[in-house]
């Protein structure tokens, strides 16, 4: 605009300055083209050039003016701008979508619903816009309904979100790192007296306990499969490797099988509460002691098949009942503790657990008489199970088979604050395991173990925790005991940090050639577990929340 004017004056000037006064035809006196520009003090007739500095003058003038009001504008835009940051950030204008052509499926879907609102309204529905359909409403409706039909089965499958990075797995690594300093003898270490991995007369030094590859992935609709290679001091080994078949095809076999889940390859057995969880998922460093006897330091890990099922029981209660046949000898050969060591025989295992969840606080709480220590728990887990194994090894000496049998029974309680901003929760756990072994022919060994945890979550981070652990040696004579206080600080959900401190003693019955030495000691243990890639499931102790 400002040029325009420029323009239209300079024209004007040019006009008025260089052609002829113009004279009217009735009157004698000129009538020159005219611009308001200031006459001269001295009165005389200005001449061109005159014009022409005032004129510049003037413009120069304006030019100044509309330069001060550019910049108070730019002043006021900066401090609106300041006051935005401060409050929160400056707006961002979102880009208007277009809206999304309808797919002739749609253009279908949405034909029929508007007959189908006719009809029910009582109204004579609209002939559709497309030529060439005539008949009945009802023919009209079926024949929308075909067309969407057809569309459907005409048009391809939507592409999955992502493209083809949906079909690579979820892949989690994750650290166990441990230090320890020990004064327990460097004897008797297969008995749950030394943690696993140290060597016999090497207890005080650290340890990378292991470094676990995890790949999570979908087979098919009807399976997933999951990878856990485990590294350690000892070598690579597959920890666990197996395919989790959640549902099966339409066939003879899958109607049989409809509602089992199936576990085929090499994976944790579901002896008991803790078993199934790895080690860098227990609330403490170690094993209950009382497992270790049994079950060994890592739990008990072979190829075989699983086959579950749940179920609704009376009372908001679910049950799952599962059954277990795997290789009775341990992965390479080795041996586990006699229990469940099966020379030339299966291990079959079944276990029956219970779950149900109390929601109301305090009123169906099962730990009401807690109250005055923990105050009201407003949400609750109970889980009751009951395992059995039987395996066999052959005794070459008579030639003939020595049966094992393992129970146990297992509890484990969780309560926690379901309240927005609040972390308090409580986890009781509880596991009695019996064993009778036959040593030979003639002689059965008794074991019996039995073990009490309990952790409290006193906020985001900070976890507190107690064990006691009692023990009858499964295939020797003796006893051990410990008690083990623990403390863990979780940095985040992939980093965490626990030291934990035990004190364990070991009897003797005298008189028995096959007993074991009195020995105690206190041992102290530094952990660090951290994890990268995919988010790992979380630990079973938990909160619902983090």
């Amino acid at each position: 605009m400002r040029h325009l004017f420029i323009a239209f004056v300079l024209i004007s000037l040019a006009v008025g300055v260089c052609r002829e006064p113009v004279r009217a035809q009735n009157d004698d006196k000129p009538v020159l083209l005219e611009l308001p520009v200031a006459e001269p003090a001295s009165g005389k007739a200005t001449t061109g050039d005159q014009r022409v500095e005032a004129l510049e003058k003037r413009l120069s003038e304006m030019e100044r003016r509309h330069q001060q009001e550019l910049e108070g504008v730019r002043r006021q835009m900066e401090e609106l701008r300041e006051q935005l940051k401060r409050a929160g950030g400056e707006p961002q204008a979102k880009p208007v979508q277009p809206p999304k052509p309808k797919t002739p499926q749609q253009e279908a879907e949405q034909e029929v619903e508007r007959m189908l609102r006719e009809a029910q309204e009582g109204k004579k529905p609209a002939q559709p816009a497309q030529p060439g359909k005539t008949g009945t409403p009802q023919d009209q409706l079926e024949s929308a309904i075909e067309q969407m039909l057809r569309q459907a089965e005409q048009e391809p499958p939507p592409r999955p979100a992502g493209g083809l990075s949906v079909l690579n797995p979820k892949i989690t690594l994750l650290g166990d790192f441990l230090g320890r300093v020990s004064s327990l003898p460097d004897k008797f270490g297969g008995r749950g007296i030394q943690l696993e991995d140290f060597a016999s007369g090497d207890n005080d030094r650290f340890l990378m306990r292991e470094i676990s590859l995890e790949a999570r992935a979908a087979i098919d609709p009807y399976a997933d499969a999951v990878v856990k290679l485990s590294h350690a001091e000892l070598g690579v080994e597959i920890e666990e490797a197996y395919a989790l078949f959640h549902t099966f095809p339409e066939s003879a076999l899958g109607r049989y099988l409809e509602g089992w889940h199936a576990k085929v390859g090499i994976f944790r057995m579901a002896f008991g509460a803790v078993n199934l969880v790895d080690g860098h998922d227990l609330p403490t460093v170690d094993r209950p002691i009382a497992l270790q006897n049994f079950v060994g330091a890592e739990g008990l890990i072979r190829p075989g098949i699983s086959l579950s099922k749940s179920f609704e029981l009376p009372g908001k209660t679910f049950g799952e009942w599962i059954i277990e046949v795997v290789n009775g000898q341990a992965r390479g050969g080795e041996l586990d503790p006699l229990p469940f060591t099966g020379l030339d025989n299966p291990l079959v295992l079944t276990r029956f657990k219970t779950f149900r969840e109390f929601d109301k606080p305090c009123e169906c709480d099962p730990t009401r008489w807690w109250t005055p220590w923990i105050s009201c728990v407003g949400r609750s887990d109970l889980e009751l199970g009951a395992t059995a194994a039987y395996t066999a090894r052959f005794y070459a000496p008579t030639h003939e088979d020595l049966f094992s049998f393992v129970e146990g029974l297992d509890l484990t309680w969780k309560g926690y604050d379901p309240r927005p901003n609040s972390y308090r929760s409580y986890l009781l756990q509880a596991e009695l395991v019996a064993s009778e072994i036959e040593l030979d022919p003639d002689t059965v060994r008794c074991g019996i173990g039995a073990y009490l945890l309990g952790q409290m979550r006193l906020n985001r981070n900070w976890f507190v925790g107690l064990r006691g652990d009692a023990v009858q040696l499964p295939d020797v004579r003796g006893h051990q005991f410990a008690v083990t206080p623990f403390v863990s600080y979780f940095l985040s959900e992939f980093n965490r940090v626990r030291l934990q401190y035990q004190f364990l003693t070991q009897d003797a019955i005298p008189g028995q050639r096959d007993d074991v030495g009195a020995a105690d000691g206190h041992t102290l243990w530094l952990q660090w577990v951290w994890a990268i890639g995919a988010h790992p499931p979380e630990p079973y102790y938990v909160s619902p929340r983090f």
